[in-house]
């Protein structure tokens, strides 16, 4: 009002100047809170509330991702980016990883959360490419986000040269943002013309972690046991063998014990619905809770229960340009008298409150 009043001449442009100067500095205080509302929010917690709420930041990606296709589908501003997602390539063909991504601290809070370990049995060669077979999936595979996706555990330490890569189901990169983060993060498609991009490169060393079981394995998840869906996994094999690469066992002790399920028995009502949504929605809609965001009562948090991931020795394998499936078969019972052995090397220390021994159940 002031300016206004100094003289006639000018007082539109002061107005301007005075709007434009408060507008301007209201949206710079904004983004700086914006910006700084994280670090603050995370300052101000003990080290278990950073962790829990990093754990619940990861799982509210996917329901987020809902809301960022619509806002990219309906928003013209969006629509030269939804173009390009349709025609990038870059999820079967690689990937985009993005080393500072896997770095970041957050992931530190993620992996103390259980806390996830990870430990190898044997050196691998660079000179090599290697498909790595990952059991099981549990309810969500976070121990081997955590060892695959992120350097929390420092498996790029533990394997000097080697850039592991873990496979996700194709449709995930549909989603708008969530892919960004998800290639940044080392994930590529599960698709075959994926799987053999890379192991086919000759660029470095590529390790492509396969969690074979996928999500049908997640339905026979039950803390105390160890129950893998593998008879009629036969693409990784087939793979394997056309191309002579190298297959690794890995094991995740503790993935089965941080999540309940309602029960849910081969041949009942609820199952049934389950294997239907299943071959609808191309992933398993379990049932399952664990704790709360405080850890007082049940919720959709994971326990607090250590993982521990084992990397066995490589697998070799003769190059079969056309394996037949008896080639395969006798390549799988190979891989599973393995994958036992592992198992029992370890089952002692890592899996004492175990209910069963490991099986195959399909």
């Amino acid at each position: 009002l002031r300016i206004m009043e100094t003289t006639h001449t000018a007082p539109i442009n002061a107005r301007r100047t005075f709007s434009l100067t408060t507008m301007l500095k209201s949206l710079l205080d904004t983004l700086l809170a914006l910006a700084l509302t994280p670090y603050v929010f995370l300052k101000n917690m003990t080290q278990e509330q950073k962790e829990a709420y990093v754990i619940f930041g990861w799982l509210m990606l996917m329901p987020l991702s809902i809301f960022w296709n619509v806002f990219v589908k309906f928003n013209p501003l969006m629509w030269p980016y939804w173009i390009w997602m349709a025609h990038d390539n870059a999820p079967a063909n690689g990937g985009r990883i993005i080393q500072a991504a896997r770095k970041w601290r957050l992931w530190n809070y993620f992996t103390s959360y259980f806390p996830v370990t990870v430990q190898k049995e044997a050196e691998l060669p660079t000179n090599t490419n290697y498909l790595v077979l990952a059991h099981p999936h549990g309810i969500l595979p976070m121990g081997l986000f955590a060892n695959f996706a992120t350097e929390s555990t420092g498996i790029s330490k533990l394997f000097p040269g080697i850039t592991f890569h873990l496979c996700t189901l194709e449709s995930n990169f549909s989603r708008p943002i969530l892919r960004d983060i998800m290639m940044a993060m080392a994930h590529v498609s599960v698709s075959e013309s994926s799987i053999k991009y890379l192991l086919t490169a000759k660029d470095t060393c590529h390790a492509v972690v396969d969690v074979i079981g996928g999500s049908a394995e997640s339905l026979d998840q039950e803390p105390g046991t160890a129950r893998l869906t593998l008879d009629k996994r036969s693409g990784a094999f087939r793979i394997a063998l056309e191309l002579g690469i190298p297959i690794i066992p890995v094991f995740s002790f503790g993935e089965n014990e941080i999540y309940e399920q309602v029960d849910n028995p081969q041949g009942s009502w609820l199952r049934s619905i389950q294997e239907k949504g299943k071959q609808i929605l191309g992933m398993s809609p379990t049932l399952a809770y664990g704790r709360s965001i405080k850890g007082d009562t049940w919720g959709f948090l994971p326990h607090r229960r250590p993982i521990h991931t084992v990397i066995g020795s490589p697998v070799q394998v003769k190059k079969v340009e056309h394996p037949t499936e008896e080639d395969i078969d006798q390549l799988r019972k190979q891989y599973v008298t393995e994958l036992v052995a592992l198992w029992n090397r370890h089952k002692d220390t890592h899996a004492k409150d175990r209910k069963e021994e490991l099986r195959i159940v399909a």
